[in-house]
């Protein structure tokens, strides 16, 4: 069952955030080139905390006691086995950050880290809303910081039924360090990894 949360205006690097998008998820997004009106991207495995007040975000009884199946009484968050989507309308300005990671490292150019960046409007974000995302990027590969500047919607949408429970998210045989294992999208980790 697919459910879309209305996030506007929900701050995902504060610890009161009901999905977590910090390091460890993975990025699927296509950097763009102009600054986007509206842009949708997806992420695997991103967090979801028991805590938050979800029948803010949520009307629907069974649909609660379902998510709520999936926290273990000794956890604060399940996992999304799988991608979700965010949706950001009405984009003032953008700001992407990569640090590209080749055989597991960080590369270097004249002895700094290299970083790839890209960014519009940032002098004029007035009083649209910050969205910041810490995290992996699949292409190219690295980690990334995204702050995405909104004055409309923001949605996340997600697959009830890839909700599980986190230990059982981190143990999954299928990931990489408890992410995601690149095999199972059919590439290659010599990519990365010689």
């Amino acid at each position: 069952m697919l459910l879309q949360l209305d996030i506007t205006s929900v701050d995902f690097s504060s610890i009161e955030s009901p999905i977590d998008v910090y390091d460890g998820k993975m990025i699927f997004l296509s950097v763009p080139t102009m600054l986007p009106t509206n842009i949708d991207f997806i992420v695997w495995g991103v967090s979801i905390d028991k805590n938050y007040k979800w029948g803010d975000l949520i009307k629907a009884e069974n649909i609660l006691n379902t998510l709520n199946k999936n926290f273990e009484e000794d956890m604060d968050v399940a996992s999304i086995n799988g991608f979700g989507k965010f949706s950001f309308e009405d984009i003032i300005a953008f700001d992407i950050k990569i640090t590209p990671i080749i055989n597991n490292e960080f590369i270097y150019k004249n002895e700094e880290v290299f970083k790839i960046s890209k960014s519009w409007n940032l002098d004029k974000v007035g009083n649209s809303f910050k969205y910041s995302f810490d995290s992996y990027i699949y292409f190219p590969f690295g980690h990334c910081k995204i702050d995405i500047y909104s004055k409309k919607r923001a949605l996340f949408q997600f697959n009830l039924d890839n909700v599980m429970k986190y230990k059982d998210f981190i143990n999954d045989s299928s990931k990489q360090n408890g992410y995601l294992n690149l095999k199972n999208l059919g590439i290659s980790n010599n990519i990365w990894q010689e």
